[in-house]
Parts: C-alpha cells; sequence; structure tokens
C-alpha cells in the first residue's frame, strides 16, 4: 500500500484555476476555485491539528459544490481510504462520491453524511473531528473501488473540501471472458479469459450457475453443470451435465460462431461468477465457436395403434427454447402397406423425453391414416404395438 500525506514542503496555492496538482494527485473543481496544500497554522482546518499538511479545494469559499482528485498521469488504483475535512464554514455535511476510470462512471454516487459514522454501502466513514458545523473523519472503500483512476464529490452546498492521506493499493484488475469453445462431441465448453483468480478449497473457482449461453432464435439458457476450478490464470473449462447437454445442442445447433438463423453465439457472465472477485459481471462481446454438432438419427419406432402413441428411439435429440417444440411431427412420414406413405398432418409438436426418445400421440385423422397402411402385427400377439419405417427428413426437430 502507499500513503500521500503531502506532508512535505512548503506552502503553494493555485488560485482561480479549475484544477491544481499535489504529490502525483490531480484535484479539480467544477469551476475555477483556489487550491493550497496548507497546514492547520496557515487554514483552519480539524485535518493536520498536530502538523503536517492537507490538500484544501475553495479555500476561498466560493459556491463551488462539485470537485474530484485523480491520478495525474491516469494510472489506475486501488483506492483504500482517505480522510476528509467540509472546511471551515462546514456549509454543507452531507455528500455523494463516486469512482470512476478513464471518465467512465464504476462505482455508482453513494451518499456519506459526514456527522454520523456510517458502514453500510461501498463506503464506510468514521467520524474522527468536530467544531461547529465543520467535520472530519476516515473514509474507508470495499473492492468496488479495486480499479478506479479518480474519485467524484457532490455536496449539497458550498464547501472547503479538505483530503488528506490518500492510501491506494495496485489495482485489481477484474476477470474478463474474451471466448469459448464447444465441442458437441465431449459436451466440453472451455472459456478463454483474462485475470482469473482461485478460491481456497476444491470446485469453487468458477460459479457455473452465473453463466449463460445465447443461440438460436435468440434463446438464452442458464447453465446447471457443477462449478470448476479454473485451469489457469486465463482458461477454465466445464463438463455440461446430461441437461445442460439437451438444452444447449439445440441453440448451439451449427458449427462455428453463429446459429442456423444466423444468431451469433454468446457466453455471458453474470456478477460473481469468479466468486475470488466480487461483481465484474461480463455479458456481451463473449464469440462461443461450436464444433462436432452432432446430428440427431432416428434408429426404431414402436406403433399403438389402439392410443395412436408413436415411440421413437434414436441418438442425439436436443432440445428447442419454448414449449412443445422440440419435435416437427409434420415432418415425420411412414411407409407401410404396399410402399404406401403418409405424412403426419395434424398431430400436435412434442417435447423430447430425453436424448433418445420422443412420443408422438396422434391426431384421430393421421391415426386412421396410419391404421389404414399398418395393417399387420410384426410379431403375432394380443398387442396393439406395431413395427415401422419411418422416413427421416433431413431437419425433423
Amino acid at each position: 500500500m502507499t500513503t500521500t500525506n503531502f506532508d512535505s514542503g512548503s506552502l503553494i496555492t493555485h488560485n482561480g484555476v479549475t484544477s491544481a496538482t499535489y504529490s502525483g494527485w490531480t484535484f479539480g473543481a467544477s469551476s475555477a476555485v483556489d487550491f493550497a496544500n496548507a497546514n492547520s497554522a496557515e487554514l483552519p482546518v480539524l485535518l493536520n491539528q498536530s502538523g503536517g499538511r492537507s490538500i484544501i479545494s475553495n479555500y476561498g469559499g466560493i459556491g463551488v459544490t462539485n470537485f474530484y482528485f485523480k491520478s495525474s498521469d491516469g494510472s489506475d488504483f486501488q483506492l483504500n481510504s482517505f480522510k476528509i475535512d467540509n472546511g471551515p464554514s462546514g456549509a454543507s455535511s452531507s455528500l455523494t462520491i463516486s469512482g470512476y476510470r478513464d471518465n467512465a462512471l464504476i462505482v455508482s454516487a453513494e451518499a456519506v453524511n459526514l456527522t454520523t459514522s456510517d458502514a453500510a454501502g461501498n463506503i464506510s466513514y468514521a467520524q474522527q473531528g468536530n467544531a461547529g458545523t465543520e467535520y472530519s473523519g476516515l473514509l474507508t472503500f470495499n473492492s468496488a473501488f479495486n480499479n478506479i483512476d479518480e474519485i467524484r464529490f457532490v455536496f449539497g452546498s458550498a464547501v472547503e473540501l479538505t483530503v488528506d492521506d490518500i492510501d491506494i493499493s495496485v489495482a485489481v484488475v477484474p476477470p474478463t471472458i474474451t471466448s469459448a469453445t464447444y465441442n458437441a462431441s465431449t459436451n466440453s465448453l472451455v472459456v478463454t479469459a483474462t485475470n482469473l483468480a482461485a478460491t481456497g478449497g476444491a470446485l469453487n473457482d468458477i460459479n457455473v450457475s452465473k453463466l449463460t449461453l445465447t443461440g438460436q432464435g435468440g434463446s438464452t439458457y442458464t447453465l446447471t453443470s457443477s462449478n470448476v476450478e479454473i485451469d489457469s490464470a486465463t482458461q477454465f473449462t466445464v463438463a455440461l451435465n446430461a441437461a445442460d447437454q439437451i438444452n444447449v445442442e439445440g441453440m448451439l445447433n451449427k458449427n462455428g460462431t453463429s446459429a442456423v438463423d444466423a444468431t451469433t453465439f454468446n457466453l455471458a457472465a453474470a456478477a460473481d461468477w469468479n466468486p475470488a472477485q466480487t461483481g465484474n459481471a461480463d455479458t456481451t462481446g463473449n464469440a462461443v465457436t461450436v464444433s462436432n454438432v452432432q446430428t440427431p438419427t432416428i434408429t426404431s419406432a414402436t406403433y399403438d395403434a389402439s392410443t395412436g402413441s408413436l415411440i421413437v428411439t434414436g441418438t442425439n435429440f436436443v432440445k428447442a427454447s419454448g414449449a412443445t417444440n422440440d419435435i416437427t411431427a409434420n415432418k415425420l412420414t411412414f411407409t407401410g402397406e404396399g410402399n404406401t406413405t403418409y405424412t403426419l398432418t395434424d398431430s400436435s409438436n412434442v417435447e423430447i423425453t430425453s436424448v433418445t426418445a420422443f412420443t408422438v400421440i396422434l391426431s384421430a385423422t393421421d391415426k386412421a391414416a396410419i391404421n389404414q397402411i399398418f395393417n399387420k402385427k410384426a410379431v403375432p400377439s394380443y398387442s396393439q404395438i406395431w413395427c415401422m419405417r419411418i422416413k427421416r427428413p433431413a431437419v425433423f426437430d
């Protein structure tokens, strides 16, 4: 950690300007004000009563409420703490504090009341001094401020903002996902990332339930597979469970980076996906490249002429997003008596029952037609189960 206390040197003032630099920190205001690195004898502030200097923004006390400080060279840092004083006039003890990096908001504004100690939220405040309406204390910051380059203040009315003892550490760069690959033959999702961190214990580095895939038709699916360890600071691998396989492979339905309907595959990570580093949601721009997409194949079927129940077995059946739409019934064609063929007309579409089976209950129209061409039992018995041949179209689910 590094603490800047501004104690060295003599008094330096910068008057009628919007910013001034002291010891590697740039202090600024929304309008031109007076800046100084004063001690308590030179300007009446609560900080450094026993000696040393603090940075006072707007020591002339004009009507300015918005202030900031940032690293002079633009470098990022982890903010741990600093001391604050609302100045001799004490015109406002209420303010908001927010964190920025590269002029973009990183930590939303949080309210602070300098009259009252408070440990809620991302910022904790310990009130340490008071003289009339002037208050001083120590602000400490949690991991939300791990990677910023600027702090901004907004007060309720004009103040002489005083800052001292800025304590920082090296910036903690958040983890990000850059891309992923999915091998449909091994059901393995390999994710490439940056700045991954391990968590003590087993199988807990990556919270897999925070990962969501986007595919065919813009449909999304959040994984339920087991949490995993990272392979390195730049990679982790998820072995999809059976439920995830059957759902994911209906969405990631084409080799490459986009689906049959041209939807771009994406992997989104919700906040806390790498638990060692809280927050850090990464939801867009994470391309998924798919390989070895498996073709669904029908191997056999049985038909109960009395109930109109068609039970089909096969391989590599997958789910589609939504209800009763995994199998398109009118894509199924039967061949029977005299090589007569019949394609289902108005039987309802169905869900698969597993990766290897689905069942269609034929409509009255389809049942009557099928019973005409399947007019002999395959095995002499009193059952009503019939064997048949089904012609599988190029796409049936």
